[in-house]
């Protein structure tokens, strides 16, 4: 496992992500609601999708897992993981390309993937591609783990003794806030770990919010090679919440069922 240096937040500066972060999801919300209307930017599921991801991988992942940023991160991953499984059904589940979208985004590290001709966006390939980066991003926070998003893997932290100096400081002012558990890593860091309720709250958002995606593919009539990939979803990060992968076997870059081409 790679090893990552990280700097430390201060007070301020988590404050300033933490409103800033709210104040975009809530937009995003509101022009959920608004979908249906030619006003809203977020007519499709792409559009939805694009919007959200930068919440999460620029500005939520970005965070730092030491205490006590790691509880920030993992509060706002929480509101927004809820988010886009609750907003994705309320879609049309269709297997036909975006047509609304002028741009298309390529398979790496911003995201989304190689949907066939330029200017192309499949929707069920945009929302498989985001639970399976969420998928890894939620097990790196459960590892205590700095978030790469290049790799789009999780990567062990290493601090500065001006940073763990830093760090010390601000837990003798916020340790009675922090909620989680507190890991201290091979480096002598102090990690912060998702609660007990954090972690429950967590699972049951998963199996709930696929249930009502499966049920939404099957609504749709979406072809069955198209849903099945959606039954892995999830899997690395309910192994770490104790809960048994499927069993199926599934190799995310042969996803063809949605209309996009293999690579």
């Amino acid at each position: 496992m790679e090893t990552t240096n990280v700097k430390f937040l201060t007070e301020v500066q988590e404050r300033r992500i933490m409103t800033y972060v709210e104040e975009k999801a809530l937009d995003i919300n509101r022009a959920f609601q608004k979908r249906h209307m030619l006003s809203s930017k977020l007519r499709t599921l792409p559009d939805y999708i694009s919007a959200i991801r930068v919440l999460i991988f620029d500005l939520v992942m970005v965070i730092s897992p030491m205490v006590p940023s790691g509880e920030l991160r993992v509060s706002l991953l929480l509101r927004l993981t809820a988010d886009l499984l609750d907003a994705a059904p309320g879609y049309a589940a269709s297997i036909s390309p975006d047509e609304n979208d002028e741009d298309m985004s390529t398979s790496g590290g911003s995201g989304g993937s190689e949907t066939g001709d330029a200017g192309t966006k499949y929707p069920l390939v945009e929302l498989f591609d985001i639970l399976h980066e969420l998928d890894n991003a939620w097990a790196a926070v459960l590892s205590c783990q700095v978030w790469n998003n290049e790799s789009q893997t999780g990567e062990d932290v290493m601090l500065s003794v001006v940073d763990t100096e830093n760090q010390v400081d601000a837990m003798e002012h916020d340790a009675s806030s922090v909620s989680g558990d507190i890991v201290a890593s091979e480096h002598g860091i102090k990690l912060y770990a998702p609660s007990d309720t954090e972690s429950t709250r967590l699972r049951s958002m998963i199996l709930a919010g696929m249930s009502a995606i499966e049920d939404w593919l099957d609504e749709g009539q979406v072809p069955d090679v198209a849903k099945e990939p959606f039954e892995q979803c999830f899997d690395l990060t309910l192994s770490f919440l104790g809960e048994e992968s499927n069993e199926a076997s599934f190799v995310p870059d042969g996803f063809v069922g949605c209309g996009a081409t293999s690579k």
